[in-house]
């Protein structure tokens, strides 16, 4: 896939002046809420942040995983939360792109990239994250359906998600083949929606957990083919480790910024602390952490787009970004001191949202698990 430089460049441009200009304005207001501002999805959806990944063909701006990344990165800058509430949009329609019906994409697919309708992916249960194929959801075969039934837990945009890309498992006796996905109305009946998660960060993201009490679904419902679940969850979930990257990249960017315009401004024994070596250094530190992470995930999305197995670099660039975004993170507090410290400061919130970098989207563990595996160990 060739992706024009250009196309970024504009990309990258008018998502800077809407983060400046409509997000950062907000986010106060919706951190104290706990809530995301679902106003502006719609204004969202028209400038590509659920669809810059989408070819045109499917109402995408056909910018593909580099492109996406692109997003994720630019509005982490105005809020961690809210790029999650993007990236979950956009992985929830994934498979629907990928292994969806003309009817489905029309129906689900197509509005949500436009913002006109919000999605989630039920996957996470009480017992079950990493170990997808443990999951204990069922969906039992019922006339010409399904009925299904079970708990998942920290679901992110279920609050206000107009549907759900569900998985549940099937007959079969190897978990790997008996997980089927279904998409799934929020007002069917069995689909209960708990009570709003209050996280420690990711505060303008809204998750809570998702109840199916023996909620019926026509069999038209079904993503691609049944018992093929678990392999399309693989696929969501490499493109995922590649968006948090993104997202990691953008908090860390962020606070190197507001760390350097602290340390540049603020003066200690009558010298600007930015003169004082350790102060120099760590900010230097905390600069090529971040460009290395940069270069890793560039790479590592340009592969993607290109070749269909990237699962190594993905888990490269997850591990690599979300351990490197908290020590940013951690490295600006220091720097501010007491400052950093506070609620009302940017960097406190930054601080906040990187934590979830290395347990979201799989564990630090999880990746260096993978990779691994790969080197044959």
């Amino acid at each position: 896939m060739i992706v024009v430089k250009d196309d970024l460049l504009i990309l990258r441009e008018t998502l800077q002046r809407f983060v400046d200009s409509r997000l950062r304005p907000l986010v106060a207001e919706y951190e104290a809420n706990q809530r995301f501002p679902i106003d502006v999805t719609r204004e969202m959806g028209q400038l590509g942040c659920f669809g810059a990944g989408f070819p045109e063909s499917v109402g995408g701006a056909g910018l593909g995983k580099l492109g996406q990344t692109l997003v994720i990165e630019e509005l982490s800058h105005a809020s961690g939360g809210i790029a999650a509430t993007t990236l979950v949009q956009f992985l929830s329609i994934y498979p629907l792109y990928l292994h969806g019906t003309t009817e489905q994409q029309s129906m689900y697919l197509k509005p949500a990239i436009l913002g006109e309708r919000m999605a989630a992916i039920a996957v996470t249960e009480p017992n079950h994250g990493s170990n997808v194929a443990g999951i204990e959801t069922v969906a039992v075969p019922d006339g010409s359906g399904y009925r299904i039934k079970g708990q998942k837990m920290f679901i992110t945009n279920s609050p206000f998600a107009d549907f759900m890309v569900v998985a549940a498992k099937t007959p079969g006796s190897d978990p790997h083949h008996a997980i089927t996905l279904f998409v799934v109305d929020r007002n069917s009946p069995g689909v209960i929606i708990g009570g709003h998660l209050k996280k420690l960060g990711w505060w303008t993201s809204e998750t809570a957990p998702v109840y199916f009490d023996n909620c019926w679904v026509p069999a038209a419902q079904v993503i691609g083919e049944a018992g093929a679940g678990f392999y399309y969850i693989m696929e969501d979930f490499n493109y995922e480790r590649l968006l948090l990257s993104a997202s990691s990249i953008g908090l860390a960017q962020e606070a190197l910024a507001v760390a350097k315009a602290y340390a540049t401004s603020r003066s200690q024994f009558g010298v600007i602390i930015a003169e004082f070596q350790a102060v120099r250094h760590k900010l230097a530190q905390m600069a090529v952490r971040l460009e290395a992470g940069r270069q890793l995930l560039a790479h590592a999305a340009t592969v993607a787009d290109e070749a269909d197995d990237f699962s190594e670099l993905a888990s490269m660039a997850k591990y690599f970004c979300g351990e490197m975004v908290n020590q940013v993170a951690y490295d600006a507090i220091q720097i501010l001191g007491g400052a950093g410290y506070l609620q009302d400061h940017p960097l406190e919130r930054i601080y906040r949202d990187a934590r979830i970098m290395t347990i979201g989207g799989g564990t630090s563990e999880v990746q260096l698990n993978i990779i691994a595996k790969r080197m044959g160990l």
